[in-house]
């Protein structure tokens, strides 16, 4: 666990000015990126599309930890373009580039202004991208986006949460079934305490466990507030910062959650899930990501992932989901061993 003192994350001051100073090293870098990407033309570095990516991505990301909403919209609409640009749909010529400009210094302005930025009207900005990847995308006589070409909607309103939980908890129903064919699950509602729910379990059976959740996601910043808020419930946690060295570590140690960040540097969260699961079966996966899109959730519980969260100031909204999932790791454990031992009987 964590020796981190309680009032370092607890103030709310203190993570706006980390927000801040991440922020600004960011869209300094994003500049310059841009302009070298502009001059490129048609031959672009792929390498540098994407970090230009991962750094909007990073600040909407942390923006929806501090509860930065409208630097969160922005950067959102911001991220659609780039993944258009990384994916190659469009060219990023000198119009799209100076949007983007526009977009950051907008979005710079806004963190300067941090304490009333939730206030601002991002509206026009987020239209402009908005009409942009639609001309790009199917032409230049098309005046709004369509279903097909638009940049996917945010969808972490209460609605499409609550969907997303049906989704989760039903396939979650299906694992149970499937893990326990010739017993009923444990059909409580209410999630019990850790400790009684702990199975006795031995080395060999569980491996080198040196945590209970493994955190993917490439920016310490969020490492650290959820190993914070965990750890103030006496949930210990390690870190892991790409798919490779995810992997990596779940091969060398036993985690009973993954908390799985959807935009890694090397790529997907959604797409290692299986190999996840592949490597330690009874391993919970949570996904956790800036954009709580339908289709994202339903390819990851299809692939095995228990629950699709979004980045949001409300840390319960994120802790609350991770203990049920360990809670029902230690669940399934339960159920295994005590199969085994019924087998040996």
């Amino acid at each position: 666990m964590s020796n981190q003192s309680s009032t370092e994350l607890d103030c709310d001051e203190q993570l706006l000015e980390m927000f801040v100073s991440n922020a600004a090293d960011l869209l300094d870098q994003i500049e310059s990126d841009l302009l070298r990407l502009e001059d490129m033309g048609d031959d672009w570095d792929d390498e540098l599309v994407n970090k230009v990516f991962r750094s909007a991505h990073t600040i909407k990301g942390e923006s929806g930890f501090v509860g930065l909403d409208v630097i969160g919209k922005l950067s959102h609409s911001i991220e659609n373009v780039l993944d258009m640009i990384r994916d190659r749909v469009f060219v990023a010529d000198s119009e799209t580039i100076n949007l983007l400009l526009e977009c950051f210094d907008e979005l710079r302005h806004l963190t300067e202004e941090v304490e009333t930025s939730n206030q601002a009207d991002v509206s026009d900005y987020v239209n402009r991208l908005q009409e942009l990847a639609a001309r790009k995308t199917v032409g230049e006589s098309a005046a709004t986006p369509t279903a097909e070409t638009a940049p996917a909607t945010e969808t972490s309103g209460p609605a499409e949460v609550a969907e997303s939980v049906e989704l989760s908890e039903a396939t979650d129903s299906q694992a149970d079934d499937a893990m326990s064919s010739d017993s009923e699950p444990d059909s409580e509602t209410a999630s019990p305490q850790l400790e009684s729910a702990a199975p006795k379990e031995s080395p060999d059976e569980m491996g080198n466990r040196s945590a209970d959740v493994l955190i993917v996601d490439d920016d310490p910043m969020i490492h650290n507030l959820l190993d914070h808020h965990l750890d103030k419930i006496g949930i210990s946690s390690q870190a892991a910062d790409s798919c490779q060295q995810c992997l990596q570590m779940l091969r060398n140690n036993s985690y009973r959650v993954v908390v799985l960040d959807f935009e890694l540097p090397d790529g997907q969260g959604g797409d290692i899930i299986s190999e996840i699961r592949q490597i330690q079966p009874l391993t919970q996966v949570v996904m956790l990501t800036g954009e709580v899109n339908m289709q994202r959730v339903i390819n990851c519980l299809e692939a095995g992932a228990v629950d699709f969260l979004p980045k949001t100031e409300n840390y319960h909204l994120i802790v609350d989901p991770i203990q049920l999932a360990l809670v029902r790791s230690y669940r399934w454990v339960s159920l295994i061993n005590g199969k085994r031992q019924s087998a040996m009987a």
